[in-house]
């Protein structure tokens, strides 16, 4: 209402002053009459206002709603909403409001629907996966939110319907409730094929289900199953948004499919109940079969089965205790129960037989029910007092098994040095009866679930320690027999280290790992100086002296390529040259090393604080590596007298051998006749050269411990090796190697010797020509003969003497024909 202005005040003022007080009342009532209308109009907007802001909350809390929320909160929602509709709907007197309220509520049960859909394609997406590769868990979950949305539906209809009857409204001539149908048509679609989608989902999570049990036949089973959702698949790819015709025609397509799945379970069902020995398990079967199918067919066929299974257990409860029977299910039991617990599962088993019976609603349909109650009630305490009987059995071994525990960890054979893990395994095997007694519900003593608490650290020490003695006979075997006095005070102080574990730790103990860990660090440390022991041992010492021991002093060709003398003494001087110097170097390299080895042992020890090496050791040590570098050096120079010898004489194989010629010889005259050049007394000389040539080899190459000594008073190995019984022998055989060639080349020589005549006499003197030319060489015998005639060690070349003979011949044909 708007304030009147001061000039306005001061006309009203004037007037009334001027006796004009009928006009100023007539002003005052027309103003108030014009404020209590808007006064009340406003008051109406604001109330209508009032019920559209709570129309409109209660929508939105129930739009917001989760799949989390209760069946009462929800409830709670439509009656609130309901009743503000009712109210709207009351105060609304045009029928195109009435239409909007519909419209609205239509547009509210649509978007509930989408609400649904994008709710379980958010959470499941079972647009984009193929219904065979669902998992089961989620189809689980997929299936209550389905249901928790059934239930939203018809607590929505309810709470409607019960509006509909307060407004009093008629159902054949009311435009509300033509609207009101319409509003619920997609609605009643929707949920229409959520019922189907439900029993889908159940059928394939009944599959699923199926293929966890390891029957026979079940997979051609399940094969079916899934070859029917396949083919309801690839028609109706997306469950909630493909149109309702293609999706009921795929339904019912599908549920005709389905009897035939059931038959075939059915037949799968018979087919392994005939094949199990055991009424239990196909008790166990049955009973799981009923939890997962759910049609009443089936149900009704696995009812009979138990009923049927049921009377035959009373035969077989009687019958139980027979020796065979529960041989058999002690032998089964054993694949899984330990030796001392396998026939507790026996008892058990009876009892939940008996208990069984007794609980089955089938078995209080005959009429012998009470006699075989009060039989199987008697059986039962049977039962339970041999159950007894077995768990006192088994209590009375646990103090015997447990006793090993406050035993030493480990113990020592003297006699061969060796340690061993002091671990019962009996232990292990009370730990395993533990638990499978607690598995079947047994109660176990104290001491045994004290056991049971340190199962982790008893497997963990004993094979910790196992691993350190796995390391130690390693180390220990990595020890070498030549140096192992001298790592007496390192062994010694390794088994101080595993003193406690031999003495004062028991397995109960607490320092326990830390004296696993201390063990095997000591061990790694040792392990490694042992790996660089062996390193200088190895590749610094043995290494070298096997390489020394291959070294070859004379160079001799391995093909039958000959020398000269002179050619042979140049190439021999310069190769053991090269080769007695590379002796001389390994001999003292090699002598090096064995010091640095026995340094190396030294420091180790005064660095360890341990107790020095024995200083008698040491010298042990040096004295069995020099005799190996002796012996290094008498193979090599047996080793080069044996080639010299094979090329000279041959081996046992032959003597004629190509591979043995080695001088090259050439046959010449002189005033006595024929002659070989060089002759086998020099080539004789030239192989006792080579022989005292090898031999002198290892002069220079002196014997261990002379540092201090001059050079000229030292030892050579060469005193040594001379007086080798072998070597003697070798060099025996060598010095007359070539005497045994010399008549087969005299034989060889005296062909040419009975013509010396041809190149002695002179044909112009001689008075007997006509005699001679009849017993001179045919031409074609001279040119027949060999130019080179091998004998031996020996290369004879003949070109020079057949030349002289062919031109002696002629010569001699000249003479006598002019004559």
């Amino acid at each position: 209402m708007r304030t009147p202005s001061s000039s306005e005040i001061e006309r009203i003022l004037g007037r009334i002053k001027e006796n004009s007080q009928n006009y100023f009342l007539n002003n005052i009532k027309f103003l108030k009459c014009k404020w209590e209308n808007l006064d009340e109009k406003i008051e109406q907007a604001l109330t209508k206002a009032h019920k559209n802001e709570k129309t409109l909350t209660i929508m939105k809390k129930i739009l917001n709603l989760s799949f989390d929320e209760s069946i009462e909160t929800i409830k709670e929602c439509f009656q609130a909403l309901c009743s503000s509709i009712k109210m709207i709907h009351k105060d609304t007197e045009s029928s195109d409001e009435h239409k909007n309220i519909l419209i609205l509520l239509q547009s509210f049960s649509d978007q509930l629907i989408e609400l649904c859909k994008n709710a379980i394609e958010e959470k499941y997406h079972i647009s984009e996966c193929t219904l065979c590769d669902a998992d089961s868990s989620s189809l689980s979950e997929l299936i209550s939110t389905l249901q928790w949305f059934l239930q939203v539906n018809e607590i929505y209809h309810k709470e409607f319907e019960t509006l509909k009857n307060e407004l009093n409204v008629d159902s054949k001539e009311s435009e509300f409730e033509y609207f009101l149908k319409q509003t619920f048509r997609n609605l009643d679609t929707f949920c229409f094929c959520i019922v189907r989608i439900i029993k889908l989902f159940t059928i394939i999570r009944q599959s699923q289900e199926l293929t966890q049990h390891d029957l026979e036949g079940i997979k051609n089973v399940t094969d079916i199953y899934n070859s029917s959702i396949v083919l309801f698949n690839e028609k109706c790819e997306d469950l909630l948004n493909s149109d309702i015709n293609i999706f009921n025609e795929a339904f019912y397509e599908f549920c005709n499919s389905v009897p035939l799945c059931h038959k075939a379970l059915l037949e799968c069902i018979e087919k392994n109940l005939e094949s199990f020995e055991g009424i239990e398990d196909a008790l166990k079967v049955l009973y799981s079969f009923r939890n997962i199918l759910k049609e009443e067919d089936i149900r009704s066929y696995i009812e009979i089965k138990d009923e049927t299974i049921l009377k035959n257990t009373k035969g077989e409860v009687g019958d139980a205790q027979t020796d065979e029977q529960r041989k058999l299910y002690i032998s089964l039991c054993a694949l899984s129960f330990p030796e001392g617990t396998n026939e507790i599962p026996w008892s058990q088993y009876l009892y939940r037989m008996i208990n069984y019976l007794q609980t089955s609603e089938s078995l209080f349909k005959w009429q012998e029910s009470q006699d075989l109650i009060y039989i199987n009630y008697t059986k039962s305490h049977t039962v339970l007092n041999f159950e007894e009987g077995l768990r006192e059995a088994w209590f009375n071994e646990i103090e015997k098994a447990a006793s090993d525990l406050v035993q030493p960890l480990i113990i020592k054979s003297e006699a061969e040095s060796i340690f061993y893990v002091n671990f019962n395994p009996e232990i292990l095997t009370l730990i395993r009866e533990a638990k499978c007694l607690l598995k079947i519900g047994v109660e176990i003593p104290e001491k045994a679930k004290e056991i049971l608490h340190q199962e982790g650290c008893l497997k963990r020490n004993s094979y910790g320690l196992q691993i350190i003695l796995c390391e130690y006979n390693h180390f220990y075997s990595k020890i070498k027999p030549v140096y192992k006095s001298l790592l007496m005070p390192l062994l010694d102080d390794l088994e101080v280290t595993f003193q406690p574990g031999m003495e004062n730790l028991k397995w109960i103990s607490e320092d326990v790992e830390q004296y696993i860990t201390s063990c095997h660090e000591k061990l790694k440390n040792l392990e490694g100086f042992i790996n660089q022991i062996n390193n200088v041992v190895e590749n610094e010492i043995e290494c070298k002296l096997k390489n020394t021991s291959k070294i070859v002093l004379a160079d001799l060709p391995e093909d039958s390529q000959s020398f000269t003398t002179n050619y042979f003494i140049e190439t021999q001087e310069k190769w053991k040259k090269c080769e007695c110097h590379k002796l001389k170097i390994i001999n003292i390299e090699v002598e090096n090393s064995v010091d640095k080895l026995i340094e190396l042992l030294s420091s180790y020890c005064l660095g360890h604080n341990l107790c020095p090496i024995n200083p008698e050791e040491s010298p042990k040590l040096v004295k069995y590596y020099n005799w190996h570098m002796y012996q290094a050096l008498l193979q090599l120079t047996r080793q080069s007298l044996r080639s010299l010898k094979n090329k000279l004489c041959g081996t046992t194989r032959g003597t004629d051998s190509c591979s043995t010629l080695l001088f090259d010889c050439c046959v010449s005259i002189d005033v006595t006749g024929c002659i070989i050049s060089p002759s086998i007394n020099d080539l004789q000389k030239t192989v006792n050269l080579e022989v005292s040539a090898i031999l002198k080899c290892t002069k220079e190459v002196y014997n261990w411990g002379q540092q201090e000594v001059p050079e000229n008073e030292k030892t050579p190995f060469y005193d040594w090796i001379i007086k080798d019984k072998e070597i003697i022998k070798l060099v025996l055989l060598l010095t007359g190697a070539l005497q045994g060639l010399r008549p087969k080349v005299t034989v060889f020589m005296e062909q040419f010797s009975q013509y010396k005549w041809l190149w002695i006499e002179n044909p112009e003197e001689n008075e007997e020509c006509k005699e001679k030319i009849e017993n001179l060489p045919n031409l074609e015998w001279i040119n027949n003969i060999p130019d080179i005639e091998k004998i031996g060690a020996l290369k004879i070349e003949t070109t020079e003497i057949k030349r002289i003979l062919t031109e002696k011949v002629i010569e001699w044909k000249k003479v006598c024909l002019k004559q």
